[in-house]
């Protein structure tokens, strides 16, 4: 009767596997959300403090975008209002192209999410958040550094109320832009597809904007693309801050006069309202302020939206193989070569002679009469259109099938975990499965890797004896000696060595 159950229960898991499509088989919580948010936040912080090299290529693009706008619109006057329009416009274009470029290296780092979400790290959302939060300084820093030299080189009205709403709109659109461009890192299959979906937006946004075409002028079957544009509404709240401003125009006065020159000779304009108003409805906006908490709140609402749509696509969305890929014929050598080498110092392994750390509860994991097959043919009756996998090629599918890694195909025997049938949340609790390459956080130390996994998987209760485990599993693995070696410096060997730890 046990192995009976044990063969619906393992098969009800499959089934339920198969739908789920690559979700997780533990929906249990092991750590408090605050626990589990303060872990990741504080990996995810200093794994984006360590790539120094894209923190000082973004401060100088800044720096130089920002002296290159300076020089150009320098000291702006009254009368140079057209060209405060344009800057307006121009400026969300740069911090939108800005963020583009990182668009394929968060591809690149996809397969270590991946990885953690597979293994119970975190949840989707709590990734999402931590994402979000640490994202936060670095906007605030680029929109200091690019927006200052902006404002006071192009000379921007000096009101202090004005700079603060200056500075928190461009803050709330760069984190909405930032938020929006995950959504396509994890929403699209790779880094070209990621690439063009942002450039495409980005050409869009640019378009229908207000600054090329303005708003009366859009035809009104392209009317959302105008509404529903970030790009489109802080342009409008920066030229609504500036021009509403006393110095073109207090309240009660409502004659306007201002030189316009073209083609080398100049005109003097006289109209019947304030310049500022004039100013903004030459360009079809609004001269009404509130427009601009319009902005902040419609921008701050997008912001969570996409931030929501990231947590759904972090969730369900996957591609291809959850995070492993197939070797190379040179790291095939690699391994062959290596393992050959350490097989000679296989007996020189100390062996864990104490648990002092952690109560570990060993674990017996039992199979029989398993077998696997797929379908490679039109559903019939006969047997001729199925291939058994299981005796197949040597290693294939066997430990996908062990780890309950297989979504696909059918399922035949019996698995028992201590006697008894797994249980989908004990499952992956108990079984771990090691990849050709193990995919780690470059930038993550051996020991930082270990000490995260060991944060967010051990029982929460345990914590004063995590970086003692910790430890115990290095010397066992033969880590110690390089437990503050990058990840991405690590040989295929010791690679495989630390996917084991962790």
């Amino acid at each position: 009767e046990g192995i009976q159950l044990a063969q619906e229960v393992f098969n009800e898991s499959i089934n339920q596997e198969r739908h789920k499509k690559g979700i997780i088989w533990d929906d249990m919580p092991v750590n408090s959300l605050f626990r589990e948010v303060k872990v990741v936040f504080q990996w995810c912080w200093k794994y984006r403090l360590r790539k120094k090299a894209e923190i000082t290529a973004r401060v100088f693009q800044n720096i130089v975008m920002g002296v290159v706008f300076g020089t150009l619109f320098w000291q702006l006057g009254f009368d140079e209002w057209y060209l405060k329009a344009m800057l307006f416009a121009q400026m969300p274009g740069f911090m939108q192209a800005g963020g583009i470029g990182e668009v394929p290296k968060l591809v690149q780092e996809r397969p270590v999410f991946y990885k953690h979400s597979y293994g119970k790290f975190y949840s989707a959302a709590t990734f999402a958040f931590c994402q979000f939060l640490v994202q936060a300084p670095f906007t605030i820093f680029d929109a200091l550094c690019f927006g200052n030299l902006l404002y006071f080189m192009c000379g921007l009205v000096l009101e202090p109320g004005r700079y603060l709403i200056f500075m928190i709109l461009s803050v709330t659109f760069g984190m909405c832009l930032g938020q929006l461009l995950r959504v396509f890192v994890y929403s699209v299959r790779n880094e070209s597809a990621a690439l063009v979906s942002a450039v495409l937006l980005y050409l869009l946004f640019l378009i229908f904007s207000g600054g090329i075409a303005t708003p009366d002028v859009i035809p009104a079957y392209y009317k959302p693309l105008f509404w529903l544009n970030p790009t489109a509404w802080i342009y409008r709240a920066l030229a609504i801050n500036e021009f509403k401003s006393d110095k073109y125009g207090g309240k009660g006065e409502h004659t306007c006069s201002f030189e316009l020159t073209f083609n080398g000779q100049s005109k003097q304009i006289e109209v019947p309202e304030r310049c500022g108003d004039f100013f903004l409805r030459n360009r079809q906006f609004e001269t009404d302020e509130k427009y601009v908490g319009y902005s902040f709140l419609v921008l701050s609402a997008f912001t969570i939206l996409f931030l929501g749509m990231t947590t759904l696509a972090q969730a369900y969305v996957r591609f291809g193989r959850l995070y492993t890929h197939d070797l190379t014929e040179e790291e095939e050598e690699i391994i062959t070569k290596e393992r050959s080498m350490s097989k000679a110092n296989m007996s020189q392994i100390p062996v864990l002679s104490r648990r002092a750390s952690l109560n570990v509860v060993p674990t017996t994991l039992v199979f029989s009469d398993l077998w696997y097959s797929v379908r490679i043919g039109p559903r019939i009756s006969s047997n001729d259109n199925t291939v058994d996998l299981l005796k197949g090629v040597s290693g294939f599918a066997k430990l996908d099938v062990l780890a309950g890694r297989k979504n696909t195909g059918k399922i035949k025997g019996h698995i028992l975990v201590n006697g008894k049938p797994p249980h989908r949340h004990q499952y992956k609790r108990v079984v771990g499965y090691v990849e050709q390459f193990g995919v780690h956080a470059e930038q993550s130390t051996v020991y930082e890797s270990l000490c995260f996994s060991a944060q967010l998987r051990l029982p929460e209760n345990s914590q004063r004896y995590k970086y003692e485990f910790v430890d115990e599993i290095m010397e066992l693995l033969e880590l110690d000696s390089i437990q503050d070696v990058q990840t991405r410096k690590l040989s295929v060997e010791q690679n495989k060595r630390l996917t084991i730890a962790v």
